[in-house]
């Protein structure tokens, strides 16, 4: 498999060296207290947001198998872990079927992983990873706190216009 590639993350993520891992995308922005959202790992394996498009076709999409409405894709951009031979393993396997499979986005593999996986994994609100900050207007404060905003335009205003990407980690 390439050394770099859109989806490198899925290599990287049983790199991590800490016990608890937060993943953060390079598009989000952590605005609020984290407060003791490692401590969902006591109980739980993974912890992610669901992907905000749920009746879309896109995000009902497995690979392999059929899963109910009630079981949409699941945004990996904002990545909740504990590290164990577990979930190590499930990280292998992830980006190993994902490179096997063909398809460019890794939460259609990972859909189906869940679904059958044993891992204990909670779904987070979707203050940990806000995708839509238009709801902001429609939230009234006391519905809950914004922690993580994550989102492709941040990367729009940072590009330095002309500049190509980086496509090879060895010209780095």
């Amino acid at each position: 498999m390439p050394r770099v590639h859109a989806r490198a993350k899925l290599e990287c993520l049983p790199l991590s060296r800490f016990s608890r891992t937060l993943y953060l995308d390079c598009d989000t922005l952590v605005v609020g207290d984290l407060g003791n959202v490692f401590s969902l790992l006591d109980r739980f394996d993974l912890a992610m947001a669901h992907d905000v498009r749920r009746a879309s076709d896109l995000i009902q999409e497995g690979l392999d198998v059929a899963t109910p409405y009630a079981f949409p894709q699941m945004n990996s951009g904002v990545l909740l872990y504990r590290k164990s031979p577990e979930t190590d393993g499930f990280f292998a396997q992830w980006a190993r079927k994902f490179h096997a499979s063909g398809v460019s986005r890794d939460q259609i593999v990972l859909k189906d992983m869940l679904w059958d996986s044993k891992l204990r994994f909670y779904v987070l609100p979707p203050e940990f990873n806000l995708r839509r900050v238009t709801v902001l207007d429609a939230w009234e404060p006391a519905d809950c706190e914004v922690k993580i905003i994550h989102s492709h335009r941040f990367m729009d205003h940072m590009r330095v216009p002309g500049a190509a990407r980086i496509k090879d980690i060895e010209s780095c």
